[in-house]
């Protein structure tokens, strides 16, 4: 076992700490670059989320905007048809059957 595990569960033991520390402290003693992490990196990326968060938002709302495509079922049998019966002379005499 560490030493820093050793301490920490000495002192989670003995009561002397419950393992949280406020802000404030937090800030005081630099403990932002406790995880290898610097302060700076870390508002980059709420920053970077922050911003893909409200273009994901805004490319939900303009795509809402949109009319629904709606297919025009009758247009598209008649195509169809109009294709068989024109250009695809075997598959007309295989429908007709």
């Amino acid at each position: 076992m560490n030493n820093g595990l050793f301490y920490y569960d000495l002192g989670m033991r003995g009561g002397i700490w419950n393992g949280r520390v406020s802000k404030k402290m937090a800030n005081a003693n630099s403990m932002c670059h406790t995880y290898g992490q610097s302060k700076m990196l870390i508002q980059q990326r709420q920053q970077k989320y922050k911003q893909q968060f409200e273009q994901i938002q805004n490319d939900i709302n303009e795509h809402k905007k949109q009319p629904p495509a709606l297919i025009d079922m009758t247009k598209i049998m008649n195509i169809i048809n109009n294709l068989i019966h024109k250009d695809q002379y075997q598959l007309h005499i295989e429908l007709q059957r």
